[in-house]
């Protein structure tokens, strides 16, 4: 309540000063009045409106500005914040992406060698098997050409024993024939 009672003051005052001032402007309405009395009529409204205003509008206004400044540093506190941890988490993520190649370049590296340890492993195991193949072959081709020369030994001396048959009983006859059987018995005999 104290602190109305000055207001009211004051609002009294300003009523009453308007009203004397504007006593001279109201009877002069009906003729043409003064020019500058009516702009400093005018003029000390405006000054008491704005005074009005000011006063009642002070508080209210100045804590609304003060809000809005106080909100927009925090927002723009909070938004240099979210840039720095974004400048971080992107080098960080850069630095990710790095050690990521270079795991990615070791990877394919190890790959490399290894499929060269492979294939010459491989080539390795293929030229033995290859060699085996051969070593085999060549005993199979050595097997069969024994075989053949002894099939061939045997057919040779089959056929030769047949000419031999053939030509020893064409120049046989039975007197010699006869003759042959005796010496065979005399050699047995003795």
């Amino acid at each position: 309540m104290r602190t109305m009672q000055p207001i009211l003051r004051t609002l009294l005052l300003l009523a009453g000063l308007t009203a004397l001032l504007a006593a001279p402007a109201l009877a002069a309405e009906g003729g043409s009045g003064n020019p500058w009395l009516e702009l400093l009529y005018k003029a000390i409204n405006f000054v008491v409106l704005v005074g009005i205003l000011w006063y009642f509008l002070r508080k209210p206004v100045g804590n609304f500005f003060r809000n809005t400044a106080r909100d927009e540093k925090a927002a723009l506190d909070t938004t240099r914040q979210t840039e720095a941890d974004a400048v971080k988490e992107l080098e960080a993520q850069k630095t990710r992406i790095a050690q990521m190649q270079q795991e990615l370049e070791r990877m394919l590296a190890d790959a490399r060698t290894d499929a060269a340890a492979e294939m010459t492993l491989m080539t390795g195991e293929a030229n033995a098997h290859a060699e085996r193949m051969k070593q085999a072959a060549l005993q199979k081709i050595d097997q069969e050409f024994r075989k053949a020369r002894l099939e061939l030994r045997r057919e040779l001396a089959t056929q030769t024993l047949d000419l031999a048959e053939a030509g020893i009983k064409s120049r046989i006859g039975p007197a010699d024939h006869q003759r042959l059987v005796r010496e065979y018995i005399d050699q047995l005999g003795s």
